[in-house]
């Protein structure tokens, strides 16, 4: 059985993720991100500023959702490709109203890391062996 190689859309899942983050008000999606993530990058870099930001509002304790602490801080984080990615990810209006923000984050974290770990070089030692 051949199976297609065609490669992942990762702008797409973590926009896609970063909505759904920002747009739980509870938090929830936001702390999972932050637990689960572990050393997965970013690819867009707006993303990557924003990721940022929810580190610095779970390091903050703040009482604020994600949300409200991004935009009250977004003209000190990043530039106008930044507020414009964060807007849209804000505005968007394509999900049910009874969305499991918490299932859809861990879903395009699962689908993120399938990704790397797939593109990821692998290492073959002296004796052969891959080490997997």
């Amino acid at each position: 059985m051949r199976r297609r190689l065609t490669r992942v859309n990762t702008d797409a899942i973590e926009t896609d993720m970063l909505a759904h983050i920002m747009q739980d008000d509870s938090g929830e999606a936001a702390r999972i991100f932050l637990a689960e993530r572990g050393d997965l990058a970013m690819h867009q870099a707006p993303a990557a500023v924003l990721a940022d930001e929810l580190a610095a509002w779970r390091d903050a304790g703040s009482h604020a959702s994600p949300r409200r602490y991004v935009e009250d801080r977004w003209n000190l984080a990043g530039d106008g490709a930044y507020r414009g990615f964060v807007s849209r990810l804000i505005n968007r209006e394509d999900r049910p109203a009874n969305t499991d923000f918490t299932k859809v984050v861990r879903d395009c974290l699962g689908r993120l890391r399938a990704d790397f770990d797939r593109r990821r070089p692998t290492r073959v030692g002296a004796d052969g062996n891959t080490g997997a």
